[in-house]
């Protein structure tokens, strides 16, 4: 059987796509994660005696979730950084929406525009990290495979 090319279909070809998959999962996990630690501090009052132990819990689970796209894409650093980027802007448009429902969230954090430029620049920066791993290890690889190659003789060949 044939497949039907619908009009307006096509976005769903982005779904076989491995890295927006891992970003929207990071995104769907941030944004869960967002919203746990929200109404844990603002509905349960029983967890007030232990705030700061609710806080460092929560900052774990987001910096394990930030890794996500990092350790799945450690050897494509571009692959790396859309990743990331898909699920951090996920995450930014959900927390300006928090703010509405939250009124004071952001005095209390920084402003959506600032999350979003932050995350963003984490991944960045990681990612450039990475790819400038990759290049000093390809060149030292290509550098003694060089030397190994001359090694034998006095003077290169011309």
């Amino acid at each position: 059987m044939k497949s039907l090319n619908l009009p307006g279909a096509g976005w769903v070809d982005g779904l076989k796509s491995l890295r927006f998959r891992i970003g929207v999962l990071t995104g769907v996990y941030l944004i869960a994660i967002m919203t746990g630690s929200l109404l844990a501090a603002t509905r349960v009052p029983a967890l007030e005696i232990i705030a700061d132990l609710r806080n460092l819990v929560c900052y774990v689970a987001f910096g394990l979730v930030m890794l996500l796209p990092v350790l799945t894409f450690i050897r494509k650093p571009w692959h790396l950084f859309t990743s990331g980027f898909i699920g951090w802007a996920m995450f930014s448009i959900a927390y300006a929406g928090a703010g509405q429902v939250f009124i004071s969230l952001y005095t209390r954090l920084r402003p959506p525009f600032n999350v979003f430029m932050l995350g963003a620049t984490f991944y960045g920066l990681v990612a450039v990290a990475f790819w400038f791993v990759q290049l000093i290890v390809a060149m030292r690889y290509h550098l003694s495979a060089h030397h190994t190659q001359h090694s034998g003789r006095a003077y290169p060949k011309t």
